[in-house]
């Protein structure tokens, strides 16, 4: 594909979710071509302005369409998987992709193992970072002798989100108070998914859930970092960021840089960190790493465009200046927000006027954008069109 003179090479985003979208948001808003590849019909994320075009593939199959797609595109072109099935399928094909598509991480050996919740427990502990204590199971004989050890409450979750285990339609993490609930979570999925952690849980609540997003440049440093906190989740405890905001907590990054530098991982990547309000202490939970977080967007709000410093390292271009704002962004998703809101006010942990004072802006939201409006009023329109059905 020949391009204009003056234009930047295009990037390709692989998943339309609301992840791809805030990629494709921060790349489109600065002048690059993004187009994007939906694992399965597109839905109102492909609707952004900021997509040239959108082709549809399978999960399983979507690095063929990407390599039937490379002469058009050009060669050399930056790629954004954004769920960690396309990371581990980038990273198992990379040498595929060598020459047509750059990564946004390497090497792919190291992105596979810290994938694996196993690889991840091993390094940290290896190295003498803080990780809760942590059993892997494969079988509910292997359950039983970790529910013998494992201090309650816990966490069960799988090893790996494979296919299987999201066809099955199981919580991504189980709480568990004694053993029955325990037992009962790892058969939610194991039939789909026999791998499982079993991890002593930490106290605290949503709002002592941190995280650290970064660009580990090729030196072993961040070329962008970013520290932020949670303030709900959905489910409560045990679910995904549903509201979230910048905080200053400069150990974190230094214990963030310090493991990936560690481990010899370089690119996007992110690590969660629970805080115990009872110890006054920082627990590593899990890394993301190949691809950017949901929170993405909240750094990109603060003047921290992960993906955009992320497209220039991967073209061998020098960072873009980073101009964080003066007067601080959340990062809001509404729709699940409004669910985490009423189950703690059910519990009595949040009022309606909390709830409200806490969603005050300036705020970044998943769906609306001023400058990109068709994904929000997309989805409007099909909420309207089930609701009258």
């Amino acid at each position: 594909m020949s391009r204009p003179a003056g234009t930047p090479p295009p990037a390709v985003v692989a998943g339309l979710n609301i992840n791809g979208l805030a990629v494709a948001r921060t790349l489109g808003r600065a002048g690059i071509p993004v187009y994007g590849i939906s694992f399965g019909p597109p839905g109102e994320e492909a609707r952004s302005r900021y997509f040239r075009r959108v082709r549809e593939a399978d999960s399983a199959n979507w690095i063929d369409l990407l390599l039937d797609w490379a002469e058009e595109l050009g060669g050399n072109t930056p790629l954004f998987p954004v769920t960690d099935l396309a990371v581990a399928r980038a990273a198992a094909r990379s040498g595929d992709l060598e020459g047509k598509f750059l990564l946004p991480f390497s090497p792919p050996g190291t992105a596979l193992d810290l994938l694996d919740k196993e690889g991840f427990h091993r390094e940290a502990s290896r190295l003498g970072f803080p990780v809760p204590a942590t059993f892997f199971v494969s079988s509910p004989e292997e359950m039983e002798a970790a529910l013998e050890e494992v201090p309650f409450p816990c966490i069960v979750k799988p090893v790996v989100k494979t296919r299987g285990f999201l066809r099955s339609g199981a919580r991504k993490a189980h709480i568990a108070h004694h053993p029955e609930e325990a037992r009962e979570a790892y058969r939610s999925f194991s039939s789909a998914e026999p791998r499982a952690l079993v991890q002593e849980y930490v106290p605290g609540g949503d709002g002592d859930v941190w995280f650290c997003l970064l660009y580990m440049n090729s030196r072993g440093e961040a070329s962008a970092s970013f520290t932020g906190r949670k303030l709900r989740q959905w489910p409560p405890l045990s679910g995904g960021t549903s509201a979230c905001e910048p905080a200053r907590e400069p150990k974190l990054e230094e214990m963030s840089v310090r493991f990936f530098r560690e481990v010899g991982f370089q690119g996007i990547c992110s690590m969660e960190f629970k805080r115990d309000p009872t110890k006054e202490r920082f627990f590593m939970v899990e890394p993301t790493v190949g691809r950017t977080d949901w929170q993405s967007a909240l750094a990109d709000a603060n003047g921290v465009p992960i993906p955009l410093v992320a497209y220039r390292e991967m073209l061998g271009l020098s960072p873009p200046p980073l101009r964080r704002k003066r007067i601080p962004r959340r990062w809001i998703h509404l729709e699940e927000d409004r669910a985490a809101a009423s189950a703690l006010r059910e519990r009595g942990e949040l009022s309606p006027l909390a709830w409200l004072l806490s969603m005050r802006p300036p705020i970044r939201w998943t769906w609306w954008a001023w400058d990109d409006p068709a994904p929000f009023l997309a989805r409007i329109r099909r909420r309207w069109k089930e609701k009258f059905r």
